[in-house]
Order: structure tokens, then sequence, then C-alpha cells
């Protein structure tokens, strides 16, 4: 049985490193492209038309090759050229988000995608902290201003809000008050004070 079960880790493990192996990572440097002066626009120019969230505004490598040569420049933003491609990006974030509406208003990219020019490496999620939207959109005591972006029935819940917010946010959250301000009604908040009875 332990021999059996030795084998079977090994197995796995070979598996998994050669998957690795196969794997492309993408080495993308929004600093370095920021530094030449190529906007955002340069490479995700669907942004001025997409109404979706779930729009794919990734480059393709057609864009890429606007600015590198086709075939010596793949190794600067790919690991694995020989399995280069199939990217994960966001599919799902909030219902209704028209990057149009905010291109057409001229607002710059990072006054919402924050501190992505700065980044070195492009895997991970640069999608607007609720914090950062509501920079601009501050209506929230209107009725149903949340469902302007957020689909009806979805659990609207602030990023901090996690499986022991519960127990713990009264030690961490005690003095900053301003928190508060971005859930979408601070009466869900003193409802539930009321009816769990949090401080006896």
């Amino acid at each position: 049985m332990r021999n059996q079960l030795t084998a079977l880790i090994a197995l796995i493990w070979l598996v998994s490193s050669r998957a690795q192996a196969l794997m492309d990572t993408l080495i993308f440097s929004h600093r370095l492209h920021n530094e030449v002066e190529a906007g955002c626009i340069v490479c995700h120019a669907k942004a001025d038309s997409s109404l979706q969230p779930s729009d794919n505004l990734l480059p393709g490598m057609e864009i890429c090759y606007g600015c590198h040569d086709r075939e010596t420049a793949c190794t600067l933003c790919h690991s694995n050229t020989d399995h280069a491609g199939g990217y994960a990006r966001v599919t799902r974030s909030i219902a209704r988000f028209p990057h149009s509406r905010h291109r057409s208003e001229n607002r710059p990219c990072i006054s919402c995608h924050q501190g992505l020019e700065t980044k070195e490496k492009s895997g991970g999620r640069h999608l607007p902290s609720m914090a950062s939207c509501c920079q601009c959109h501050h209506d929230l005591d209107k009725p149903d201003y949340c469902y302007d972006c957020h689909a009806k029935g979805e659990h609207l819940r602030p990023a901090d809000h996690g499986p022991d917010w519960r127990k713990g946010h009264g030690i961490v959250h005690p003095a900053d008050k301003n928190s508060c301000i971005l859930c979408p009604s601070v009466h869900q908040c003193l409802s539930s004070h009321q009816k769990n009875q949090p401080d006896r």
C-alpha cells in the first residue's frame, strides 16, 4: 500500500511538472510600455467601443506586431513560445460597465485602473475597487443606484467582507467609519446590528 501511494505521488508530481513546463507565462510590463508612451488604447483599442464588462479587451498578437518584430520578439513576453496563448481573462465582474462611456468622457484609464502603469507583470486582475468607483460615483443613497452596474439579486458585499467578517469587523474597523460608506446602504449594517445585537 505504501509503495502504491509513493508511486501515485511520484506520478502526480511528474505529470504536474510536465504540465508546468508546457505552460506559457506572459511576461508583460505595463511599466515599460508606459515609459515609451504607448498609451493604453494602442493595445486596448476595443475599450473605446466596449459596452459590457465581459468584452475581451486583451490585445491579440497582431496588435503586438504593430510595434514588435513578428519573428524575434516572442520571447520578450512569452516564457514558452511553443505553447503560447490561452490566457485567463476577466469574464465576469459586474453586470454592466460601458468602457466606451468612460472613454468618451476622456477619463484616463489609470483613474480607474490605478497603479497598473507601474506593474512589471501582467498577472492578476487589475479591476477597479469599489472605492475607486466611488471617487466619481458617490450617489449611493439614491434608490437602485447600485444597479446601474450591478445585477439585481447580486450579493453586494465589499471586498473586505470575508467569511469571518461578522466576528472580526468590530475589532478591525471600529475607528474607520468611512469604510462603511461603500456599502449599498448603511441601513443594512444597522438592521444587522439590531437583529443580531453584537454588543450583548
